[in-house]
Protein backbone atom coordinates (compact mmCIF):
# COMPACT_ATOMS: atom_id res chain seq x y z
CA UNK A 1 0.00 0.00 0.00
CA UNK A 2 1.44 3.41 -0.48
CA UNK A 3 2.28 5.74 1.75
CA UNK A 4 0.62 9.10 1.61
CA UNK A 5 3.58 10.64 0.52
CA UNK A 6 4.03 8.31 -2.61
CA UNK A 7 0.23 8.86 -3.57
CA UNK A 8 0.78 13.09 -3.67
CA UNK A 9 4.24 12.38 -5.33
CA UNK A 10 2.06 10.06 -8.60
CA UNK A 11 -0.90 12.38 -8.62
CA UNK A 12 1.16 15.04 -9.95
CA UNK A 13 -1.81 16.08 -12.61
CA UNK A 14 -5.28 17.31 -11.06
CA UNK A 15 -8.03 17.13 -12.43
CA UNK A 16 -7.97 20.81 -12.99
CA UNK A 17 -4.94 20.64 -14.07
CA UNK A 18 -6.04 18.41 -17.07
CA UNK A 19 -9.16 20.76 -17.75
CA UNK A 20 -6.76 23.87 -18.52
CA UNK A 21 -4.59 21.88 -20.39
CA UNK A 22 -7.39 20.69 -22.53
CA UNK A 23 -8.62 24.65 -22.66
CA UNK A 24 -5.32 25.64 -23.74
CA UNK A 25 -5.94 23.15 -26.64
CA UNK A 26 -9.26 24.46 -27.83
CA UNK A 27 -7.92 28.02 -27.22
CA UNK A 28 -5.18 26.92 -29.78
CA UNK A 29 -7.67 25.41 -32.05
CA UNK A 30 -9.56 28.24 -31.83
CA UNK A 31 -6.96 30.62 -33.06
CA UNK A 32 -6.33 28.84 -35.99
CA UNK A 33 -9.94 28.76 -36.79
CA UNK A 34 -9.64 32.42 -36.49
CA UNK A 35 -6.82 32.67 -38.78
CA UNK A 36 -8.75 30.83 -41.31
CA UNK A 37 -11.42 32.99 -41.51
CA UNK A 38 -9.60 35.94 -41.68
CA UNK A 39 -8.12 34.20 -44.90
CA UNK A 40 -11.24 33.76 -46.12
CA UNK A 41 -13.12 37.21 -45.45
CA UNK A 42 -10.00 38.33 -47.41
CA UNK A 43 -10.86 36.07 -50.37
CA UNK A 44 -14.37 37.08 -50.24
CA UNK A 45 -13.13 40.55 -50.95
CA UNK A 46 -10.88 40.41 -52.90
CA UNK A 47 -13.85 38.35 -54.68
CA UNK A 48 -16.06 41.10 -54.57
CA UNK A 49 -13.67 43.95 -55.84
CA UNK A 50 -13.49 41.74 -58.81
CA UNK A 51 -16.71 41.76 -59.55
CA UNK A 52 -17.32 45.02 -58.93
CA UNK A 53 -14.33 45.31 -61.70
CA UNK A 54 -15.98 43.09 -63.96
CA UNK A 55 -19.13 44.66 -63.76
CA UNK A 56 -18.41 48.06 -64.35
CA UNK A 57 -16.23 46.80 -67.22
CA UNK A 58 -19.71 45.06 -68.64
CA UNK A 59 -21.36 48.26 -68.21
CA UNK A 60 -18.82 50.09 -70.45
CA UNK A 61 -18.79 47.45 -73.12
CA UNK A 62 -22.70 47.34 -73.65
CA UNK A 63 -22.88 51.35 -73.63
CA UNK A 64 -20.11 51.34 -76.35
CA UNK A 65 -21.71 48.43 -78.74
CA UNK A 66 -25.09 50.22 -78.08
CA UNK A 67 -23.31 53.97 -78.87
CA UNK A 68 -21.54 52.39 -81.87
CA UNK A 69 -24.94 50.38 -82.95
CA UNK A 70 -27.29 54.06 -82.68
CA UNK A 71 -23.98 55.45 -84.81
CA UNK A 72 -24.42 52.56 -87.56
CA UNK A 73 -28.13 52.99 -87.61
CA UNK A 74 -28.09 57.09 -88.09
CA UNK A 75 -25.62 57.12 -90.78
CA UNK A 76 -27.56 54.12 -92.83
CA UNK A 77 -30.38 56.57 -92.68
CA UNK A 78 -28.94 59.43 -92.92
CA UNK A 79 -26.64 59.04 -96.09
Amino acid sequence: MPTPRQREKTSMFTRNDLILERLDDIKADLRKIDTRIDKLENRMDRFENELRNVTRHSQIMTSSVVGIALAVIYFVFTH
